[in-house]
């Protein structure tokens, strides 16, 4: 069972979460990043179309973002959380309905939430905010958190 589960990414999630593993900090670094390519992915050659999306990729993102957070990896999880922002935006961009800007949000909320009270949060939301491309729908926080807006 183990080793089918380590030849789909979707099932090692599923039984880790199952079996409430406690992964230390770069493991979930590594795992949050090949769920963020995963459930970013584009078909180039289906631009403007309502593109395939792994939904157990994005679940495993708000999972392991949300277990750096408890582990006071903040750092990490604000970089991971750019990194989202980045193939995230680009792939509702992509998108003819702007799919996935739900799935995003459900990710990025506790990392901001954990980043507002922190010294280098304006800087943080400035970089968030250019990487958006599409009009993230917590753009507002970000915003106030950048010092945009009052």
């Amino acid at each position: 069972m183990l080793r089918l589960a380590g030849e789909e990414h979707s099932c090692t999630w599923t039984l880790e979460r199952e079996l409430g593993l406690d992964k230390p900090i770069a493991l979930l670094v590594h795992d949050v990043e090949v769920a963020i390519k995963l459930a970013t992915k584009v078909d180039e050659l289906r631009l403007n179309y309502n593109v395939y999306c792994d939904w157990r990729a994005y679940e495993a993102i708000q999972n392991g973002l949300a277990q750096l957070i408890e582990k006071n990896a903040l750092d990490e999880a604000k970089a991971l959380a750019l990194k989202l922002m980045r193939a995230g935006s680009y792939q509702i961009e992509c998108s003819d309905e702007g799919l996935m800007r739900e799935e995003i949000e459900g990710c990025l909320r506790p990392v901001i939430a954990a980043v507002a009270g922190t010294s280098d949060a304006r800087d943080w939301a400035l970089e968030m905010h250019s990487r958006d491309r599409v009009g993230f729908p917590r753009e507002l926080e970000l915003k106030k958190l950048a010092g945009l807006v009052l």
